[in-house]
């Protein structure tokens, strides 16, 4: 049900025979990355739809990279001291030699790379492992590992492609300059953080560079087919050759399984889907732009309907200025979060004596984390949410539109 200045949200049973009441309850307390306001244990049937281990643990060397940059980083603006630093340091070389030596161990909570190794970091030097995930969510990690993983299989793909380049030189000239243009279309796919992103929230949320690289593949395929068919075509009984079942001809297994493979990447590309893609693109794009012309914006309802639980994650930080590591920290916010609807009450109407049957360090400052204001401005990092920083975006913008 949507109504003005506000979404409610019905979370029933029946989707997908799974109790979707249970999907974010915190399963083994403490374990999971979202944990604290939770409790209970989660729908195993949930439990294996979302993991992600199976496959993104091929991602461990990017995890462990980004987390090692990052912890500099969080050591720079006091969030982690030089000994916190250098003990987590070594917990992830550790963990890194670990997963090259073969040695990790997966545990059953274990739902991606990311809880894994923070799980084993925890496991190797205790508390000041919960200090790493400060001020960084999991979609950060992800999209960063993607890139890093993305980043290094580029440059692996590159090695292949320009040494497939070199044979063909050597043998004929062809299809080189087709390959030639996929080699370029394949550097253009800069994933070297050259520089920071315009926006936070785009950065957690962009997907771009694997639309990228899949349409690159799904090119690089085609060229691929082509080739094969090609010498396919030279293997037939015209060109004087034969086959085990069909004496007219004689197709060399690994190239009828590449042009098989290749379809496996391209799928139904033809005509039709091309119109269809235009036609609808372009409907949804004059759509969208009627509605956004139009919109109007209704301030009143949105700070009408602002609740105190959205500053769950400001006390997390409250806490973690006076001392608590931030995974700590972000439990105990959500243990808060459960006090006041125990308590029927907002987040914000917590009296200090409520607040400190779940932290003693909470005190009466805390009153200053009850602005709704505030909670936004402080994010004035270049691309964050601040206003001044969404004003800079803005300028931005107008200034690379201008040059086109």
């Amino acid at each position: 049900m949507i109504s003005a200045g506000t979404v409610d949200v019905t979370l029933k049973k029946s989707y997908l025979g799974i109790n979707c009441l249970r999907i974010y309850t915190h399963g083994l307390q403490g374990q999971k990355l979202w944990g604290g306001r939770f409790t209970g244990a989660t729908d195993p049937v949930m439990e294996q739809f979302n993991a992600s281990i199976s496959y993104d643990k091929r991602m461990w060397k990017a995890d462990i990279q980004g987390s090692l940059a990052y912890v500099k980083a969080i050591e720079k603006v006091g969030l982690v001291t030089e000994n916190e630093r250098e003990e987590i340091t070594e917990g992830l070389n550790k963990i890194s030699e670990e997963w090259k030596n073969g040695e990790f161990v997966l545990k059953p909570g274990d739902e991606d790379i990311h809880t894994a190794n923070e799980r084993r970091l925890k496991e190797l030097i205790g508390q000041a492992a919960g200090k790493l995930h400060t001020g960084r969510s999991r979609n950060d990690q992800v999209a960063t590992d993607m890139r890093l993983w993305l980043r290094d299989a580029i440059v692996e793909m590159k090695t292949y492609l320009t040494e497939f380049i070199n044979v063909i030189i050597n043998r004929a000239n062809h299809y080189g300059w087709m390959l030639k243009r996929d080699l370029e279309r394949l550097t253009d796919l800069n994933l070297e953080f050259g520089d920071i992103t315009g926006n936070s929230l785009d950065a957690v949320s962009d997907r771009d560079f694997i639309v990228e690289f899949l349409f690159w593949g799904s090119l690089l395929s085609t060229h691929l087919s082509r080739w094969a068919e090609d010498l396919i075509l030279y293997c037939t009984k015209e060109f004087h050759t034969g086959s085990s079942l069909m004496p007219q001809k004689k197709n060399a297994d690994s190239l009828e399984l590449i042009r098989g493979k290749c379809g496996r990447i391209f799928g139904n590309e033809d005509k039709e889907s091309m119109f269809d893609v235009y036609d609808t693109l372009s409907g949804i794009l004059r759509v969208a732009i009627g509605v956004l012309s139009t919109l109007t914006i209704h301030k009143d309802n949105m700070r009408q309907a602002l609740s105190s639980d959205m500053l769950a994650t400001d006390l997390a930080y409250y806490l973690v200025r006076k001392g608590i590591p931030f995974r700590e920290a972000h439990g105990l916010s959500g243990k808060c979060v459960s006090l006041a609807e125990t308590k029927n009450c907002q987040l914000s109407q917590l009296t200090v004596e409520d607040l400190k049957t779940v932290s003693p360090v909470f005190d009466k400052d805390v009153s200053a984390v009850w602005n709704y204001d505030n909670s936004v401005d402080q994010y004035s990092a270049y691309g964050g949410t601040a206003k001044s920083s969404v004003m800079d975006q803005i300028k931005n913008l107008k200034d690379w539109i201008s040059t086109l």
